[in-house]
């Protein structure tokens, strides 16, 4: 029988909960060998470098970091045997499978019925909780958006925040930056955050909250806007210089050296739905539009007036581009045409500082330096129009928008140095209303709220009409 130099050292790689039945087992196992045997009470990462370097001499360890381990050239693990759970689902097999849990008065019954949803991975070393849902996920051929979205907020204190959507809940401890972050992204996948900063960009994995890696900018560089190209594969970084730079977040290599064209700090970049054109709006006053396979100038947007563009968005479905301005208007535009598409909205009593669409283009909402945000959609006309009376709660100007992936909430940034969610999809007032109320309108209610050239329809189906 071996001899061990000092003691036996056991670590359990597995559910926290488990841990009593491994220290029964280690000590179990420690007694038939007649060697004093220990379970580790180490952090996870610590086991796994012991496990490593061969200071842990037994581990229990489920499926996907064993077979990293195992499939390596110089390979230190040995399988001594693998656990056959009872219960007719196993059949006698060393298997395990991945359950969803939701709570026992939860109305979600399927996987369909997650999306939209909160969901928790586990660990990204975890087989069963965090690769065996994301491999169903491609097979169902989603790649991204399928859950509730995770919001990300930048602040002056040198930090990003993660949020949940819907819950608010905020999600782990603050990413700490460099400096000021002065601009946020997530690539389409949700795998990466870039942070933008002074003298670096930083990329983010959201599930770890561990950097990447550092795009360094240049000691009096200050990254003021970041964008993801839709397939991922392109990262934009405009300046307070007014340059434009392209980046491959894969490697962190650049495309490009800084490409001049805005003569102040870009305030906002945006690429097309196709990924083939990058907008970059500026203090100087100025839209212009970018070559992206060929890391060029296109051109300039034909603006009437002075005054910074605060923000620029494209409609994910039909290519249009909105933009925010200093006088309070959002501008629509034909980027193939170069031309304006109708007059200007009027949309704030200040400055327009944000403007964003919805994932299925359905909806652009805007940001202003009057404290509120506003939702707009288009009528028959494809003219658009405002929804009823601004989103107020916010003490200082709105400066960042972001729409959930399903539609259903935004989340709003401020000055004031709160975000907020807000409900917005709209049959959901409109059935919360009806619930308040338990009636429908009166038809000389309807009139006096929608006039009378639209004939009147009760608002709650299941109710008796006014």
């Amino acid at each position: 029988m071996r001899r061990w130099a000092a003691m036996l050292t056991v670590a359990s790689y597995l559910a926290e909960n488990a841990r009593p039945m491994y220290e029964k087992i280690a000590a179990y196992v420690g007694r038939r060998m007649g060697e004093p045997a220990e379970l580790l009470a180490v952090a996870w990462g610590d086991r796994l470098r012991m496990l490593d370097d061969g200071r842990v001499h037994v581990g229990f360890i489920c499926g996907w970091p064993y077979a990293k381990r195992f499939d390596q050239p110089e390979r230190r693990i040995e399988l001594l045997c693998a656990p056959v759970m009872t219960g007719p689902r196993y059949q006698g097999r060393p298997i395990y499978f991945t359950d969803v849990v939701v709570h026992r008065a939860s109305p979600l019954k399927s996987f369909a019925d997650l999306r939209g949803r909160s969901y928790a991975y586990n660990d990204p070393d975890s087989h069963s909780g965090y690769n065996v849902p994301r491999d169903h996920l491609l097979r169902l051929g989603e790649t991204a958006g399928y859950f509730g979205r995770t919001v990300a907020s930048g602040s002056d204190d040198g930090t990003a925040v993660l949020w949940e959507v819907p819950s608010g809940r905020r999600l782990g401890q603050p990413l700490v930056a460099r400096g000021k972050v002065q601009s946020v992204a997530f690539s389409p996948d949700g795998r990466t955050l870039a942070t933008g900063g002074r003298s670096a960009i930083v990329l983010w994995d959201p599930m770890t909250q561990q950097r990447r890696a550092e795009l360094p900018l240049g000691d009096d560089a200050v990254a003021t806007a970041v964008a993801f190209s839709p397939d991922g594969k392109t990262l934009s970084s405009g300046d307070q210089d007014g340059s434009v730079m392209f980046w491959d977040p894969a490697t962190g290599q650049r495309l490009s050296e800084p490409k001049r064209g805005h003569t102040d700090l870009v305030t906002h970049l945006a690429f097309s739905p196709d990924g083939r054109t990058l907008a970059s709006s500026g203090e100087d006053g100025a839209i212009l539009l970018w070559d992206v396979p060929g890391r060029r100038p296109l051109g300039e947007l034909p603006l009437q007036h002075a005054g910074a563009v605060r923000s620029v968005a494209f409609n994910p479905k039909d290519g249009t581009l909105a933009s925010g301005h200093d006088d309070g208007t959002i501008m629509l535009w034909d980027v193939r045409r170069r031309q304006r598409l109708g007059a200007p909205l009027a949309a704030h009593a200040g400055r327009v500082y944000v403007v964003a669409f919805s994932s299925d283009g359905a909806m652009l909402a805007s940001g202003g330096g009057d404290d509120t945000a506003a939702l707009w959609q288009p009528d028959a006309q494809r003219r658009w129009r405002r929804l009823d009376e601004p989103l107020r709660g916010h003490t200082e100007t709105v400066a960042s928008l972001a729409f959930s992936s399903d539609g259903r909430t935004l989340a709003s940034g401020s000055g004031d140095t709160t975000v907020k969610l807000w409900n917005i999809n709209l049959a959901s007032w409109q059935e919360r209303a009806c619930t308040l109320a338990n009636r429908n309108l009166s038809r000389s209610e309807w009139e006096q709220l929608l006039g009378t050239t639209r004939p009147y329809e009760p608002t709650c189906r299941e109710l008796p009409t006014g």
